[in-house]
């Protein structure tokens, strides 16, 4: 079975993804061929599509990109924090030469790569998760997909510390792009804490494009974060697709930092009574950046609670879109939906874009949203003035508070130490001052 036929309608990005397909070691897999003509026939998502209105893709479709190999070289220290298992990702290809994976029977840990070549028809059906078919970038991660890790809980399975994906970038100064694909399933009453970090400290231009998938099975709990602080100079997609089984509960912490452009879309569907997703969130854009973050949490049956707390700070020209969206199926009653939306502008030239949705089909719910766009407060500014900060230090201390909110939620001490002296560095602070 060969790929789908080249259509003279391509544009130059999609021919470029072909010729990537083209030469990928597993584009003779259907699962894989059949993504890549769903990707060619749609092709990069355009502000056209009312998900993408705010959010273009042309400065993305405008670069080439290399296909990453593994075991490219890398030889800067890996931040690795205490008291956790951490995993590595290099170029978007697992090393295990670099991780400790939990000594734990009771949790599995496999490379997806090491499995597409060990047992190619589980490997085409390694997931059961609906994910979003009409997602392009799903599409073009599946056809593209690197590497990734399918992490498995057994029933009662608890890990006695969080399991960390670090994903790094290697020494080559080509411009590369990689796909993971990150599986977690979990038994019936299950406690995980997994942590995805995306880290890039070089000046190479890369484009990364992650798709995370989440299976909770009755009565388990996933404390999950996702971090990412790519260069300046690069490209960051990310989608996060959970299903939510009775009394299940998803914590999710997400924070984006750095990359020129970076998108999450995050799904959660709650399919069982008593199934809870907690979505926390921070975003901060400075310079050039566009930040944009789409939630969509659909309650299917009764009884289920959604909790989401957003916030963005844009800087300079940086830019901010929020969109989150609660639907409420026709049988889902007594269902209890709270989103809030805070944002803060510290420029004149910067941009926020906020837009939370409640769509809801059953009379008997608790739902409610809001979201807030304002500037620094005035008197808590002269406040501090007047017991000695100078206007930088008052500045910055503002706003070390506003994000701090959502950073102390971590469950890393070490992480929360970072990101604090990560969102420091973003808004111009004096640690020192933090204290």
């Amino acid at each position: 079975m060969s790929a789908a036929p080249h259509s003279l309608s391509e544009s130059a990005s999609v021919m470029r993804m072909r010729a990537a397909f083209e030469q990928h070691n597993g584009a003779n897999i259907p699962l894989r061929q059949a993504a890549f003509a769903t990707f060619s026939r749609a092709g990069f998502p355009t502000p056209r599509d009312e998900q993408w209105k705010y959010t273009n893709l042309r400065r993305l479709e405008s670069r080439e990109f290399t296909v990453s190999h593994p075991d490219a070289p890398y030889t800067s220290v890996i931040f690795k924090p205490a008291n956790v298992y951490p995993l590595v990702f290099i170029d978007g290809y697992y090393r295990p030469e670099l991780s400790t994976p939990p000594t734990s029977s009771a949790v599995k840990i496999t490379s997806l790569l090491s499995l597409q070549q060990s047992d190619p028809q589980q490997f085409a059906t390694f997931s059961d998760i609906q994910t979003d078919q009409s997602s392009s970038m799903t599409a073009l991660n599946t056809a593209l997909m690197t590497d990734g890790i399918m992490i498995e809980a057994a029933d009662n399975a608890t890990l006695d510390q969080p399991i960390f994906l670090t994903f790094l970038w290697s020494d080559t100064e080509l411009n590369l792009m990689a796909h993971p694909r990150i599986v977690i399933r979990t038994g019936k009453h299950a406690h995980l804490t997994v942590i995805q970090h995306y880290l890039d400290t070089g000046s190479t231009s890369h484009f990364n494009n992650s798709v995370t998938t989440v299976q909770l099975a009755a009565g388990s709990k996933l404390e999950h974060c996702l971090i990412q602080n790519e260069n300046n100079h690069s490209f960051h997609v990310s989608q996060i697709h959970a299903e939510l089984a009775q009394d299940s509960t998803l914590t999710n912490h997400h924070f984006n930092f750095g990359a020129a452009l970076a998108r999450t879309d995050i799904n959660a569907l709650l399919k069982g009574p008593e199934a809870k997703a907690i979505l926390n969130g921070l975003q901060f854009a400075t310079g050039h950046q566009h930040h944009d973050t789409h939630l969509q949490v659909e309650h299917c049956v009764p009884h289920t609670q959604s909790h989401e707390d957003y916030r963005g700070i844009a800087d300079q020209r940086g830019r901010i879109v929020f969109n989150g969206k609660v639907k409420v199926h026709e049988k889902a009653a007594k269902t209890d939906a709270q989103q809030s939306s805070r944002n803060l502008l510290l420029s004149s030239t910067a941009e926020i874009d906020a837009k939370p949705e409640l769509e809801i089909y059953n009379d008997d719910v608790k739902c409610a949203h809001g979201a807030t766009i304002g500037q620094l407060d005035a008197n808590a500014l002269f406040y501090l003035r007047s017991r000695g900060l100078d206007e930088q230090q008052a500045r910055a201390l503002l706003t070390h508070a506003f994000a701090n909110h959502i950073i102390t939620q971590v469950p890393v001490p070490e992480m929360r130490q970072q990101l604090t002296e990560t969102s420091h560095v973003r808004f111009g602070a004096q640690l020192e001052y933090m204290a």
